[in-house]
């Protein structure tokens, strides 16, 4: 199958969502009590959605073929993103959908913590709150420099801001975004993918694998080669809520509020 960017309907769709996790064969618990709160806050909202998954070793290869997916569905408005390891409520999301931008996620933390970093703000800030001074330690999931090292300057907007690329844990991505990385050739097409029997009939193109990016200096993560595609390669722009509490659920649940950190990382 190819997709013809000219028979693409520009009319504005319905809210209508598509949940999608690449959950590799598991699914942590705090994540599957989430994804109950989300459905059934959908479902009393009267918001339609469908729920997607498809497990491969190859994280890149199944998130192709959500991402692929939903370009073929065309019934949904939003692809929701969703880690098979985030703890998140049903709130966090309906702040990225009241938001509006066609590429829009959740801070979210890595899974581990800088002791060093956190005694040493304890010490520093003795009369603050213990989860703020967790949520200030912690290492975020997005990337806080241009491509090349270079000094990014963010965009700030109602407790949210741009960065130039994120991970995807809790990611809210609008239908414009893989249709426009299809008409501008930066989502290469691999149309016999349609043939194989797990791929059947999609519009399969490769949106997340690893490569060069900028001037072929770095190689970028999977999730990293995503928002480059659409920053670099389509004039987009990636925000970020900074103002929602997000766990990361590992060893230990891992749960920050990025608005403790952002000013740190990018001064005003």
């Amino acid at each position: 199958m190819t997709y013809d960017p000219a028979s693409s309907d520009e009319t504005p769709r319905p809210l209508c969502l598509m949940l999608a996790m690449a959950a590799r064969g598991q699914v942590a618990l705090d994540t599957v009590q989430c994804l109950l709160d989300l459905t059934q806050d959908l479902q009393g909202h009267g918001v339609p959605f469908a729920f997607a998954t498809y497990d491969c070793a190859d994280q890149t290869v199944s998130r192709n073929h959500l991402t692929s997916r939903f370009l073929t569905e065309t019934r949904f408005s939003h692809m929701l993103m969703l880690d098979s390891d985030m703890i998140f409520a049903p709130a966090a999301v309906w702040r990225l959908i009241g938001f509006g931008a066609d590429f829009v996620a959740a801070a979210y933390a890595q899974k581990y913590y800088d002791w060093g970093r956190l005694w040493r703000l304890f010490r520093e800030n003795p009369e603050a709150g213990t989860a703020e001074i967790v949520a200030q330690s912690l290492t975020y999931n997005h990337q806080i420099t241009d491509w090349g090292g270079l000094t990014w300057v963010p965009r700030r907007r109602e407790g949210f801001i741009t960065v130039p690329a994120t991970g995807p844990g809790l990611a809210l991505i609008s239908r414009e975004v893989p249709e426009r990385m299809v008409a501008r050739g930066v989502a290469r097409p691999y149309p016999d993918m349609a043939r194989l029997p797990g791929h059947r009939d999609l519009l399969w193109h490769d949106f997340w694998s690893h490569g060069p990016v900028a001037d072929g200096t770095l190689f970028g993560h999977t999730d990293q080669a995503f928002s480059h595609r659409w920053v670099r390669g389509c004039g987009g722009e990636v925000w970020l809520d900074c103002e929602t509490e997000i766990g990361h659920s590992g060893p230990h649940r891992f749960m920050g509020r990025y608005a403790a950190r952002v000013d740190e990382d990018f001064p005003q």
